[in-house]
């Protein structure tokens, strides 16, 4: 999980919106996590962030990541401004979430973005 909080630190900037009204692309912000993490040899197996997330500055949304041997986490993701820019803000073992109450998210070292291009819905 460490190799994981290492490769969402270090991670450039990317586009992540779809085409139609404001709403985060959530299949750009998967692959945008999953190329993160392979970055850092992570196998990556699945990645699933909600869909229809309009963008609003300073909301968060999450997503979830199983690893190639079966660990899951969940990243917190933060919408930086209206032009869909967002950034990582967390990772935490899912599983850890799960049992133990109150355990806070591992913060990344660094603090890095990504565009989320909007998306007009409709």
């Amino acid at each position: 999980m460490r190799r994981a909080v290492a490769a969402l630190a270090l991670a450039a900037a990317l586009a992540l919106t779809a085409c139609g009204g404001k709403v985060i692309d959530h299949q750009k912000a998967e692959a945008f996590i999953d190329q993160d993490l392979a970055g850092v040899d992570v196998a990556v197996t699945d990645v699933t962030c909600p869909a229809e997330i309009e963008i609003e500055a300073g909301a968060d949304f999450e997503c979830e990541v199983t690893i190639e041997n079966g660990d899951r986490a969940v990243v917190q993701m933060r919408m930086v401004d209206q032009d869909g820019l967002v950034r990582p803000v967390s990772i935490e073992s899912a599983d850890q979430r799960n049992t133990a109450p109150g355990a806070g998210p591992t913060q990344p070292e660094a603090d890095r973005a990504a565009d989320a291009v909007p998306s007009e819905s409709g």
